[in-house]
């Protein structure tokens, strides 16, 4: 009895973790607004790249906007710290990077900055 119940749980948990081994991918800097989940009209989103664009002109912090259809199980706090990381953003010295990520299907967005 103890043998199944411990194969059991060993299977539970390699399922588990095999089902969250893979992390969400970051998706390519392509410009102030990233829209992966394809929400966004194409007219709104160059508004929105302008006023991004014309925000960091005027010496303002690079403000990036990612919107993704889900964060597939991953908290939304890793995911939003691997891509600030991994697009590098603002200025080294001022360190001014913000970014909002949105999990549409999540219904969750965040902040990092």
């Amino acid at each position: 009895m103890r043998g199944r119940l411990a194969a059991c749980a060993a299977l539970a948990l390699v399922a588990s973790s095999a089902a969250h081994s893979a992390p969400l991918a970051v998706p390519p800097l392509t410009g102030p607004v990233v829209d992966t989940a394809g929400i966004l009209m194409p007219q709104a989103q160059s508004e929105l790249a302008a006023r991004l664009i014309r925000l960091r002109a005027g010496d303002g912090p690079q403000f990036q906007l990612l919107v993704v259809p889900t964060l597939e199980g991953e908290p939304i706090e890793d995911f939003s710290i691997r891509v600030a990381e991994a697009w590098k953003l603002g200025d080294a010295q001022r360190d001014d990077g913000l970014l909002l990520v949105i999990a549409i299907n999540d219904r969750k967005m965040r902040i990092e900055v």
